[in-house]
């Protein structure tokens, strides 16, 4: 949905390196356009590339965070190899030092059918409460703990 995701993309403009915007969110691609070169897209509907997936996944090995919302494809109609691809990487840079965040009820049961989810370093299953979080929404029940 890019309505929740592009706030996260406004947030994280000053402090990422590169933000990749795949699946139905990377068809919008006048909004993505106007953030600058920072945002890679693609309009992987209902799945990634393989090139696509494979020459970000190269940018994911060499990351130090990696924060990952949503899989690359319709998982539950098998299309898995933009996700497979990505969550691959994810999984070799988490296993090379990187802190790897992921969010989402769907990307989480994806991660748990190959066993991935062992290796990721946290992993949210309120990706919606994720995405609002790491905009810089504030919740309500977290507010006491970021306070102590």
């Amino acid at each position: 949905k890019v309505e929740t995701k592009l706030p996260v993309i406004n947030n994280f403009l000053n402090i990422a390196d590169k933000i990749f915007v795949g699946g139905k969110t990377g068809c919008f691609s006048e909004e993505l356009t106007k953030l600058g070169p920072k945002v890679v897209f693609f309009c992987g509907d209902p799945d990634l590339s393989f090139n696509t997936a494979k020459a970000w996944a190269v940018d994911i090995i060499n990351a130090g965070t990696i924060v990952w919302n949503g899989p690359m494809g319709d998982t539950g109609n098998k299309q898995i190899l933009g996700t497979d691809l990505i969550a691959q990487a994810v999984v070799e840079a988490t296993q090379n030092g990187a802190t790897s965040i992921v969010g989402g009820g769907d990307t989480e049961s994806y991660l748990k059918s190959n066993g991935s989810n062992k290796v990721i370093s946290f992993i949210s299953t309120g990706g919606g409460a994720m995405l609002d979080f790491l905009s810089g929404v504030k919740l309500p029940a977290l507010e006491p703990l970021l306070h102590r």
